[in-house]
């Protein structure tokens, strides 16, 4: 799922493509192409210029409806007028989707996907159904939930983790 790196070759191997460290592009084209809003199709970030982490320690822009989450309700969510889950987020108009997080804290979480699953499928299923209403009132409310779980000092995961069944 993540990066891997191929210790004969120096390349790091990124799902579907490899990534060179040195030049620091990609091999071979985005296979998302135009539809990842980026002029250059072998590279890693937009500008990379501009977005370095030399690091590794900046903050990350998180999904508050994770993309996994989104994808199983991507049909309810398209019928939601001024929705937006805010795919690229760095060309992206609408952020209400998005809030920055830094990376050490939320790494990999299952059990915020889970929890986010379950408040969806609860809107759903309500004779409201979704709607504009009640998804930002959902994301104000993940909003103030990773505010506490980064003061309470566990990452996103541990602390979903006793919020989901």
């Amino acid at each position: 799922m993540g990066q891997y790196e191929d210790t004969e070759t120096g390349l790091y191997y990124n799902r579907f493509r490899y990534y060179n460290a040195e030049t620091g592009l990609y091999l071979s084209q985005d296979p998302i192409a135009v539809e990842g809003n980026n002029p250059n199709f072998y590279a890693y970030v937009f500008n990379s210029n501009f977005e370095i982490d030399l690091f590794g320690l900046d903050c990350q822009i998180h999904h508050l409806i994770p993309q996994a989450v989104y994808k199983q309700f991507r049909k309810d969510l398209k019928k939601i007028k001024d929705y937006s889950q805010a795919v690229n987020h760095r060309l992206a108009k609408n952020r209400n989707n998005l809030i920055p997080l830094d990376t050490p804290f939320h790494g990999n979480y299952p059990k915020y996907n889970e929890f986010v699953e379950e408040e969806l499928n609860t809107l759903k299923n309500s004779t409201e159904g979704l709607n504009l209403d009640n998804v930002s009132k959902l994301q104000n409310d993940l909003r103030d939930l990773i505010g506490q779980a980064e003061k309470s000092g566990k990452t996103l995961n541990e602390f979903f983790s006793n919020l989901v069944p």
